[in-house]
């Protein structure tokens, strides 16, 4: 089994994952822009596993292979790192714009061929969007373009997520009115948050019939936009069955669609009812 590397994980996604990962045992390397930061975040992680941190900056992408030459085998790379800038077409900043476009799709670009070679036949790579590349708010001009990017390199090997607005992150800590004004555009008025998970909705169809207050037809209308926006590709994780291969899912959070590419090999399913929410 490979390491892990987030490049990035010294605070928001990217730290979630690296507590992740340590809680469950795993060798975790992260890295930050300021080694005594990323250094301080690894000595703070909890867990049977490991965490060690490197200094390296994806903005400056001729560095990157050498600051990268002692990570070994991975089956697990995410990259995560982001900085934001408050740019608009009436006033662009293009050095803030450059150093942002270099570091997102250089960099990610850069890291990844540099580490290809160590990535484990089963290894998943994990590149780290948002959701300003379709929902743009003011000043979002190079994050909603960047973001795109991020969608058009992934469409073939590997995967993207792209949140929103996270309320506990340092760029949307002080977001003031604009934060406010994202989160009244959400489903539930407030800004998702990564360890409540506020910002979720439990739709699974035929059980969900209606939506309250409107009217059968557009309930329905509204309904059917949710689940095309639930199957679409960025959403969706496709397993590629090999033999002795076990998987297991929550019917409660997770669509499941069978499909036959699994021929000659016969795929044997068990369903089983829990009472309550956890198993006993």
């Amino acid at each position: 089994m490979g390491d892990v590397l987030i490049v990035g994980g010294t605070g928001g996604i990217g730290l979630e994952l690296a507590r992740h990962f340590v809680r469950r045992g795993r060798a975790v390397v992260l890295t930050g822009r300021q080694a005594d930061a990323a250094a301080k975040v690894t000595a703070g992680l909890d867990g049977p596993g490991t965490a060690r941190a490197i200094d390296l900056d994806l903005a400056e992408p001729g560095t990157l292979a050498a600051t990268l030459n002692d990570v070994g085998e991975l089956d697990r790379l995410a990259l995560v790192a982001v900085e934001r800038d408050r740019n608009t077409v009436a006033a662009y900043d293009h050095e803030r714009a450059n150093r942002l476009t270099t570091l997102k799709l250089v960099g990610y670009t850069e890291v990844v061929r540099v580490l290809a070679p160590r990535l484990t036949v089963d290894a998943s790579v994990l590149l780290f969007g948002g959701a300003a590349r379709e929902r743009p708010y003011p000043g979002s001009t190079t994050v909603s373009i960047v973001n795109a990017g991020i969608a058009g390199m992934v469409a073939a090997r590997v995967n993207a997520i792209h949140p929103g607005a996270v309320a506990d992150t340092p760029y949307w800590a002080d977001g003031g009115a604009l934060l406010d004004a994202i989160a009244q555009r959400t489903l539930t008025g407030r800004a998702p948050h990564p360890e409540t998970g506020r910002e979720a909705l439990y739709l699974a169809s035929p059980y969900v019939t209606h939506v309250n207050d409107v009217s059968r037809a557009e309930g329905r209308a509204i309904l059917d936009l949710l689940y095309r926006h639930i199957e679409t590709t960025e959403f969706s994780y496709r397993h590629q069955w090999r033999v002795g291969d076990l998987v297991v899912w929550d019917n409660r959070c997770t669509q499941h669609l069978a499909v036959a590419d699994y021929f000659p090999q016969e795929r044997l399913m068990h369903r089983m009812n829990i009472a309550g929410d956890r198993p006993r």
